[in-house]
């Protein structure tokens, strides 16, 4: 369930694991460079590492030639005609029902929960009848303070 001893490794591959930081005067190697190394045994893993790697000669640059793809135009997908600003067509929507299939949840329901949400009728909102105004919208206060944030209040 281990390494084989040393003196009875497999045959030696043309491939050895070194670490970045082993390369001499920080070179970026490349496919092909020739290099000098020391090999050594990892007492960890027990497998053969490079260190002390010096680049010898550098691989000839090598010249491909890739076939250039154009990308086919990207597909302008329009929108669907419900989703469109302004479109007459809209999809229906539905509203949720609580659990006793009622719009909302049921006076009973809310007492089960120990949570009873009070009941605002048309009275207690106040209109703008109320205040005088005929046509439903009501006016501004000119006259009121300014909105100023507290962060920004001296």
């Amino acid at each position: 369930a281990g390494a084989p001893p040393a003196g009875k490794r497999k045959k030696k591959s043309n491939r050895i694991f070194f670490h970045v930081s082993e390369i001499l005067e920080n070179l970026i190697l490349n496919v092909g460079d020739t290099v000098e190394f020391i090999e050594c045994i990892n007492q960890r893993t027990k497998e053969l590492n490079a260190r002390r790697i010096k680049r010898i000669r550098e691989a000839p640059p090598k010249v491909v030639s890739r076939p250039v793809f154009e990308k086919p135009p990207a597909k302008v997908e329009e929108r669907p005609e419900h989703l469109k600003f302004g479109s007459e067509l809209r999809l229906a929507m539905r509203l949720a029902k609580g659990p006793d299939g009622t719009k909302g949840f049921s006076k009973e329901y809310q007492e089960s929960r120990g949570k009873v949400f009070p009941v605002v009728t048309e009275e207690e909102t106040g209109t703008a009848e109320d205040e005088g105004e005929d046509d439903g919208t009501a006016s501004l206060n000119i006259a009121a303070a300014p909105f100023i944030p507290a962060s920004l209040k001296p």
